[in-house]
């Protein structure tokens, strides 16, 4: 694939260093996006993708593009990433990754494993105070919300972290459980601001070889949250 050809709807190319991996960031522009990239791309589109407005095919685009940069990284070809079972990456054996997107930035993960190590990517665009109002009783267990009042944070800025980091932890996770959970199945236990990492405690009984706690990472890019779990 020609570099310049993909620039021309990604850029900023990125590879972020995080304590337990390298996490992949780019942005995109959806307004550049055409059937163009699509075939320099050589990556299929899912049935359902096919008759889809040119966003959701480029959110998709992009995010598989940085997923085969990442196992790029690991030593493996080009390879196509399926969708499985609830939409969820299907990874060459012996890789677990993790792939997400917001409106404008893709970020993916990958590492080796021979175990059932699991890893888990979200980002998302800082809420509006709205936005953060609408959701808090829906993402946050009770416990949560004696996190907030935490400076520098801010409120939105809190809620936007409690709910992207759940995200990353539900997909960590998905494929050991193989089903969906509710936000408020796991909460916050511990956060440091000045180290941009903490600790969530899942609340479901555990039968799936799946651990109690799980630690995250986060970082800010601009208006964005990148939040990731690798266990």
């Amino acid at each position: 694939m020609n570099k310049s050809e993909v620039m021309s709807f990604m850029s900023e190319f990125r590879q972020i260093e995080l304590s337990k991996g390298h996490v992949y960031l780019c942005a995109f522009d959806v307004t550049k996006f055409s059937a163009f990239h699509m075939r320099k791309a050589q990556i299929i589109l899912p049935a359902r993708l096919k008759a889809a407005v040119p966003k959701r095919q480029a959110e998709f685009i992009a995010g598989r593009t940085l997923a085969s940069v990442a196992l790029k990284k690991l030593g493996f070809p080009e390879t196509l990433i399926p969708i499985g079972k609830h939409r969820s990456p299907v990874w060459p054996k012996g890789i677990v990754g993790s792939i997400s997107h917001n409106a404008s930035f893709a970020v993916a993960c990958a590492k080796l494993t021979e175990d059932n190590s699991a890893m888990g990517i979200d980002i998302e665009t800082l809420f509006t105070e709205s936005q953060a109002n609408e959701v808090q009783d829906l993402i946050c267990h009770q416990e949560d919300f004696k996190w907030f009042n935490q400076p520098p944070l801010s409120y939105v800025q809190l809620i936007t972290l409690i709910f992207s980091v759940k995200e990353s932890l539900f997909k960590a996770i998905y494929p050991n459980i193989q089903r969906y959970l509710e936000f408020q199945d796991a909460k916050l236990i511990d956060l440091n601001i000045e180290t941009s990492v903490g600790r969530l405690e899942l609340m479901i009984k555990n039968s799936h070889n799946t651990s109690r706690y799980y630690e995250f990472e986060y970082q800010w890019v601009d208006n964005n949250i990148i939040t990731f779990i690798s266990v």
